[in-house]
């Protein structure tokens, strides 16, 4: 659970780099949000970490109320752990 992407709490990052996975989820844009400042994190680091970058891809949003945009950008928690479920098979 992060707070803020700046100041990024890389202590959380550096503990969760011994995991099979890193997910990050957002209900905004993944452009300049907190998987992209993740990967940037982890991508300097000796042994790198499989990541998920989880949120709106690059689009123009769409008006509607929380709920209908939630399941229209598959951000729904059923949508969420397939998502996860589906990498970690692949890694």
């Amino acid at each position: 659970d992060m707070h803020t992407i700046k100041p990024l709490d890389e202590k959380a990052i550096q503990n969760a780099l011994n995991h099979k996975l890193i997910v990050t989820v957002e209900e905004h844009s993944v452009v300049g949000g907190l998987g992209g400042a993740v990967a940037e994190y982890i991508a300097q680091q000796k042994q790198p970490s499989p990541q998920l970058i989880i949120g709106i891809k690059d689009s123009f949003a769409h008006a509607a109320d929380y709920q209908s945009l939630v399941e229209y950008y598959e951000l729904t928690p059923e949508d969420i752990a397939n998502k996860i479920i589906t990498k970690i098979r692949e890694v």
